[in-house]
């Protein structure tokens, strides 16, 4: 039985990792299963950079683990540090959006994590937070909320309503830098305005 519990673990997880736990990550107490935390996780984080992922959603095109991360009990270690409960693991605010990793990784809560979302590659024919309004044939600036979409309004031009979709994105990041009280995770949320602001004036540009 141990062998193969053994074998079991060493079994890359995605095609990319590997569960070197010195203990049993999936247990059943009072007849209820339980996951441990750490490995649900490490687990999501493996699925997105997996090929089969990656197939389905465009947005996961050329992410990665780095080597270090492969290791269950490394991410774990290194997770334990971090502040990590009721919150999403993110690699875009602070990083380059593709590799997951210790210096490119931080936990933010879920509305800045849906917040910084870059949509861009599912946008269609308009520029992000833009559609046609035929009734008036202008270009609708709209921004998903909490889920809830809000009318911008109206304008003559896209890069206008793609601009105003960008400033209303900025002015709620902002509002949530202003009550954030983790350093790391105001960090995290003044790099994802600075590059709002940088793709802004290339909009702005072009």
């Amino acid at each position: 039985m141990g062998s193969l519990y053994s074998r079991a673990r060493r079994r890359l997880v995605q095609g990319i990792g590997v569960n070197d736990a010195n203990y049993a990550v999936h247990s059943t107490i009072d007849g209820k299963r339980s996951v441990c935390p750490f490995y649900i996780c490490w687990g999501s984080m493996l699925n997105r950079c997996s090929e089969a992922c990656k197939s389905r959603n465009p947005t996961y095109t050329g992410c990665d683990v780095c080597a270090d991360w492969r290791s269950f009990m490394a991410f774990r270690e290194w997770m334990q540090a971090q502040a990590w409960e009721g919150k999403e693991l993110d690699k875009d605010l602070i990083g380059d959006g593709k590799l997951y990793s210790p210096e490119n990784c931080v936990f933010v809560p879920a509305r800045v994590n849906t917040l910084f979302i870059d949509s861009s590659a599912i946008r269609g024919k308009y520029p992000v937070g833009v559609s046609l309004d035929k009734k008036s044939a202008k270009f609708r600036a709209n921004i998903n909320l909490n889920s809830k979409w809000t009318h911008l309004g109206l304008f003559t031009s896209a890069e206008d309503a793609h601009a105003a979709w960008l400033n209303a994105k900025i002015s709620i990041a902002n509002s949530y830098l202003e009550s954030e009280a983790d350093p790391r995770v105001r960090y995290a949320i003044q790099c994802g305005i600075d590059k709002l602001k940088a793709k802004h004036e290339v909009s702005a540009l072009t």
